[in-house]
């Protein structure tokens, strides 16, 4: 204990206090778009990129990856432990204490208490500060409202405390530049279930790897699915630790994922999993009891009606919903009608997903509830004829000016 007050009267000594960054916005605006009353905006526009090989994964047609774009470092031993320091106080509410430490380790990173005008809740961040020597005219150097000017030397991401949230939901999004749908999704997830963490990876999964051979996913090092020495991921551990501190129980962790449009073809759009080899997935899952309360019998056999978004014929629940199972049974019903749920998936999830094996560890794969769900979306959504003219109207483009609709990309 001496030695600790010791250190943190060095800190003060040595490094002087920064005020705490206070932000009043749109967390959506902040995240996706415009936001003037940030320090900058459009977070997603400047996540880490970097190819490793070409056409291994497909990106945003309206966001060109590049390498040299960013960049991610592997955090050694001491970085790792500096970094768990910090976080502990960041949880604790200390967050001068956890400015300090960040100041003294030389992480670029900041903490900001963001007022959220979308929900009137206020969140903190750790959040990394842009390097603005970095620059990139996403292949359209005539058009500069693509333009991406800044990103981030480490790109260890993005996280999100809500210290008043209802509800022990952790939401995690590892790959937002392969899985380029993914971060709105985890941002809608996560104010809709009120959740208390919001994790987002800060490099895309080419940027680090072994560099052994030829690239495949499983050898990158910047991907926190797959690193378990990642900053990304002690964070994790940390935020699941204190929701079991809080609530008393085990996180409900929510993993965010989409998968390319042309590949995967004749799954349905939302592939549903509870992990790597799961195959008897329980609430809110499946509810193998007569009350049917889980994701599947709480929608409808029709969800989308023909042409509700542009031309398409009628989507129909198994069209729109894949679980992996394959012990027990797994019914919908809605009183009209009643079928077996589509159960064909091939994206269950990563065997080592790092995330998956620290919530589960120790659970029972019996049990009532799951605290894992892993979900994979398609890209381009089955009911569309898989063009890549079909992809770019999907995400804005317009054929009048040639360009990505920059402030429709996502509706």
């Amino acid at each position: 204990m001496k030695f600790l007050l010791l250190i943190s009267i060095m800190i003060f000594i040595f490094f002087p206090v920064a005020a705490l960054v206070v932000e009043t916005a749109s967390f959506t605006d902040f995240l996706i778009g415009t936001a003037d009353n940030c320090s900058y905006d459009n977070w997603i526009s400047h996540v880490s990129e970097g190819i490793a090989q070409a056409n291994y994964n497909l990106y945003a047609p309206y966001d060109r990856q590049m390498t040299g774009f960013g960049d991610f470092i592997v955090a050694g031993t001491d970085q790792l432990q500096s970094w768990e320091d910090i976080v502990t106080q960041f949880l604790a509410g200390e967050y001068v204490m956890a400015e300090l430490l960040l100041n003294s380790s030389g992480f670029p990173y900041e903490i900001v208490e963001f007022h959220d005008l979308d929900t009137n809740r206020t969140y903190y961040l750790l959040r990394e500060q842009l390097n603005y020597s970095y620059y990139d005219n996403n292949g359209t150097p005539v058009y500069p409202e693509d333009d991406e000017q800044g990103s981030f030397d480490y790109g260890w991401g993005l996280y999100v405390y809500n210290p008043e949230a209802s509800n022990p939901v952790i939401i995690t999004d590892v790959h937002p530049n392969d899985d380029y749908i993914s971060p709105i999704i985890a941002l809608e997830c996560f104010r809709q279930w009120d959740a208390m963490f919001l994790q987002i990876a800060g490099a895309g999964r080419e940027v680090k790897w072994t560099e052994q051979g030829s690239y495949t996913n499983t050898k990158s090092l910047s991907d926190p699915s797959r690193n378990t020495n990642h900053a990304y991921t002690r964070a994790y551990q940390l935020f699941c630790n204190k929701i079991r501190e809080i609530f008393g129980r085990r996180e409900f962790s929510v993993q965010i994922h989409s998968y390319d449009w042309n590949r995967h073809l004749g799954y349905a759009n939302c592939q549903i999993s509870a992990g790597y080899e799961k195959r008897c997935p329980n609430l809110p899952i499946r509810d193998l009891s007569d009350l049917k309360l889980d994701v599947i019998n709480a929608s409808s056999h029709i969800i989308h009606s023909a042409n509700t978004i542009g031309v398409h014929p009628p989507v129909f629940l198994n069209d729109f919903y894949a679980v992996n199972y394959q012990v027990y049974e797994f019914y919908f019903a809605d009183g009209d009608t009643t079928y077996a749920v589509n159960n064909q998936v091939d994206l269950e999830g990563y065997s080592q997903n790092r995330q998956m094996l620290y919530t589960c560890s120790g659970w029972n794969n019996y049990d009532v509830f799951e605290p894992f769900f892993h979900l994979e979306m398609d890209e381009l959504p089955g009911c569309y004829e898989q063009t890549e003219g079909n992809l770019n109207w999907f995400y804005g483009y317009d054929p009048e000016t040639g360009y990505f609709n920059m402030n429709n990309l996502f509706s």
